[in-house]
This record gives C-alpha cells, structure tokens and sequence, in this order.
C-alpha cells in the first residue's frame, strides 16, 4: 500500500479541509466554526493514522470509518454554516459535493480491507 500522502483521496480532503479554514477564519470565536474545522481535519487525519504499516486490516478499517463517519458530520457542519450565513449556497453545495465524494472513496477502501 502506498504511503497515505500519496492517496488522492488524502491529498484532495488535506486540501479542501485548508480550503474551509481559511473561509472560516473569519468567524474564529464561533462554535460552528471550531467543530466543522475540526471535523473537516479529522477525515485526512484518520486515513494517515488507520494506514500505518503497524495496523491490522481491522485497525484500517476502523480509522477508515471514523473518517467516512466525519464525511457525514462536515456535510451537517456545512449546511449549519450555510443557514447561519456563513457560507454561500454555491460554496456549500460545492463542499457538501467533495465530501459526499470523499465519503464514497473511503467507502470503497474500508470494503477493500474487509478481506
């Protein structure tokens, strides 16, 4: 298995969680913001640590559902955003759009390590 860097699906969620920190930053003191940030981080973050070599296929997948899992709470997160005014609808439908994605190809690497 290649390095998790390497994985489109990491390297596309990294960059849009950057995406929505810095559209949100200007609403730092926000509870929204915090817990959007934080669950759009969690999805890179859990396919790095679920694809470490020292992990068992159950391990992965766990780490894996744990990101597919966050997928569904940034969508929540968004549309708070959204009908708080804090995102344009073009934006949102956008950011829900790559997380419905991500969510699907994570989907499909936690099927790939149920064997």
């Amino acid at each position: 298995m290649a390095n998790y860097e390497d994985l489109d699906v990491f390297q596309r969620s990294y960059q849009t969680a950057l995406r929505v920190h810095r559209l949100t930053k200007e609403h730092e003191w926000d509870d929204v913001v915090r817990q959007i940030r934080r669950a759009t981080k969690s999805v890179p973050a859990n396919i790095a640590e679920g694809l470490s070599a020292v992990n068992s296929k159950p391990e992965m997948r766990r780490f894996l559902g744990i990101a597919i899992r966050s997928c569904n709470e940034v969508r929540l997160w968004l549309d708070f955003c959204h009908d708080l005014e804090y995102l344009g609808t073009e934006e949102c439908k956008a950011l829900k759009s790559d997380y419905n994605e991500y969510g699907a190809m994570l989907y499909a690497l936690w099927k790939h390590y149920a064997s």
